[in-house]
């Protein structure tokens, strides 16, 4: 078990086959706590505290993404990126904060998102750009999440039935 306690705000996500978790923190966890960020290794079976510098830390995490070996942690008033080769930890870029609300998912090196409007947007690491995924027509007015497997992007969401129903809708994107 970690030790700082999982919540509903931390990010998780792998890098290089190593669990990171990040954020969150319930009760009296604060971001000052030295286990703000720890790293499992189902290997080893055994959580290790990742060194992590407090102007840095966000309690309440919002989306996560695994990117250029890299593990991207976004939050409401910004966000971090940490480099498990260097053991270094940044800011994420303005570009890249601007537009990620939180779900993503990263298909063939683009990290996926929904903008404001509800559209998918695709942000590329190398330009620090944002462009609108295009020539799709989801028609799903409630985006739920968003998935990778293999090299399409899944959109899951709810669609509206007569009255209060719904049901779950699943569209599946080839990403080119």
């Amino acid at each position: 078990m970690n030790t700082y306690g999982f919540t509903g705000y931390s990010a998780a996500g792998s890098v290089v086959g190593l669990l990171y978790l990040v954020g969150g923190g319930g009760g009296t966890q604060v971001a000052g706590s030295l286990a703000w960020a720890e790293v499992y290794d189902p290997l080893a079976d055994k959580w290790s505290v990742v060194p992590s510098p407090v102007e840095r830390r966000e309690r309440l995490m919002t989306g996560c993404a695994t990117l250029d070996k890299k593990f991207f942690a976004v939050a409401a008033t910004g966000g971090v990126v940490f480099d498990p080769a260097s053991a270094s930890w940044n800011a994420i870029s303005a570009a890249l904060h601007k537009s990620w609300r939180g779900r993503a998912a990263v298909v063939k090196g683009i990290l996926f998102s929904p903008d404001y409007s509800g559209k998918i947007i695709g942000y590329d690491l190398a330009k620090d750009d944002w462009q609108e995924l295009e020539g799709v027509q989801l028609r799903l007015p409630k985006l739920t999440s968003l998935c990778a497997v293999s090299d399409k992007l899944y959109v899951l969401g709810e669609r509206p039935l007569r009255g209060r129903a719904s049901e779950l809708a699943v569209v599946a994107v080839e990403v080119e």
